[in-house]
């Protein structure tokens, strides 16, 4: 019985709950807390009830031996030459690397004079050759009273060119000159302001004269390197050199136009010498090769002259 009385008061309880709430409800304004709180219960137990997406395993990348490999080198041997040239392989993947062209320098046979008669008595041959393509850089003509140096002709925007190489270069040139990398870079620069022809041509002929001018022995080197020109004499400005060749006193077609240009001829000879020549020091002698050189530096007061002769 008293388990009965339990029951019948929860089942009381529960039936005045409802017919409160059902009251309730009669007012607008408690319907629509009712239909909100309703909306929010049933978007409560319907997020509850979903499941939480599996999350998907992370690919493991494995890459291949070949690609964790330390960067191998390899060499490719460049036709015509005896060089190896040295570039990396590429990762799998990578663009190829830009190609630069490296191409050594073949040292030069030794030199043969050969020399060719005309039909009318002219003796011609070269001088001076290109190492890389043998071709005459400088030739002389000889007849019985002539001595006339051919060189490679420069216009007046290679001449341009020329003296703004050696503003940039003249303090060193031998540095420059030896890497042929930068030398060829600066001669394009150049060659791009005075509107030169990038050529090898024209590089190989611009190369000769820097090599000519600012390590060798200026005007006169092409003449100084024939074998049989016992002699090379300069008497002053404006006067033609004079030769002589196979025991002949030849005049050349080559002219020290002022006293500057004798002064960089002399400076030259002694910095082979391994001396100094200035303005106080204006006396050169020296031996060079097989020739020995007496030279005054031009002064105020001392005119500017040298003779090379050949020792006998």
């Amino acid at each position: 019985m008293a388990i009965e009385f339990i029951l019948d008061a929860e089942e009381q309880r529960l039936k005045d709950e409802l017919d409160k709430i059902a009251n309730n409800l009669e007012h607008p304004e408690e319907k629509r807390r009712a239909f909100v709180l309703g909306q929010l219960t049933r978007l409560l137990i319907e997020a509850s009830s979903k499941k939480a997406p599996e999350e998907k395993p992370r690919r493991v990348l494995r890459l291949r031996p070949s690609v964790l490999a330390p960067l191998r080198i390899v060499q490719r041997q460049i036709p015509g030459t005896r060089s190896l040239e040295i570039s990396p392989i590429p990762y799998p993947g990578m663009p190829e690397p830009p190609v630069f062209k490296t191409v050594e320098i073949i040292e030069a046979p030794p030199f043969i004079e050969t020399s060719v008669i005309t039909p009318t008595g002219i003796e011609k041959k070269a001088l001076i050759l290109d190492r890389e393509t043998n071709k005459p850089l400088a030739e002389a003509e000889i007849s019985k009273e002539t001595y006339t140096l051919i060189e490679l002709p420069l216009t007046e925007q290679d001449i341009l060119v020329l003296a703004a190489l050696e503003r940039k270069i003249g303090n060193n040139p031998v540095k420059v000159l030896s890497q042929p990398k930068k030398l060829t870079k600066l001669v394009g620069k150049f060659c791009r302001k005075y509107s030169v022809a990038f050529t090898p041509d024209n590089y190989r002929k611009l190369r000769y004269y820097l090599i000519k001018e600012l390590i060798n022995l200026g005007k006169i080197d092409p003449i100084f390197h024939d074998p049989r020109v016992t002699a090379i004499n300069c008497e002053g400005v404006e006067q033609p050199l004079t030769v002589e060749y196979d025991g002949r006193l030849l005049k050349t077609n080559l002219h020290l136009k002022t006293t500057e240009e004798i002064n960089h001829v002399i400076k030259q000879i002694g910095k082979k010498a391994g001396k100094i020549v200035n303005e106080k020091e204006p006396l050169l002698e020296a031996v060079i090769g097989d020739k020995n050189v007496t030279a005054n530096y031009g002064t105020d007061w001392v005119p500017a002259n040298f003779k090379i002769a050949k020792v006998k």
